[in-house]
């Protein structure tokens, strides 16, 4: 409900094709990996057995993949509580 409620208009709107659940599995493992998170923790986040099936899931996000996925989530996520979230991150350091 929430990929055809929610995302599936602002994907359409953006112009970005299909976006699926395991497109959304594809670019946290991106993330992660830009995070420089170890392989081991990226496949224990990704609730992956074995860490090779981890490393299918390709490497970083390119900046044009970046700037997509950060237009996508302003639209599904209320300014407001990306600011308290980014308050609460800054506090936690």
């Amino acid at each position: 409900m929430l990929l055809q409620k929610g995302l599936a208009p602002a994907v359409r709107e953006l112009g970005l094709g299909r976006v699926t659940w395991h497109t959304l599995r594809h670019a946290y493992r991106a993330w992660i990996d830009a995070a420089k998170a170890p392989v081991g923790v990226q496949r224990d986040l990704m609730r992956h057995a074995d860490p090779a099936m981890t490393l299918k899931y390709g490497s970083a996000l390119s900046e044009d993949m970046r700037k997509a996925h950060d237009s996508v989530a302003r639209k599904l996520i209320p300014t407001n509580m990306l600011k308290v979230r980014s308050a609460q991150i800054k506090q936690r350091r």
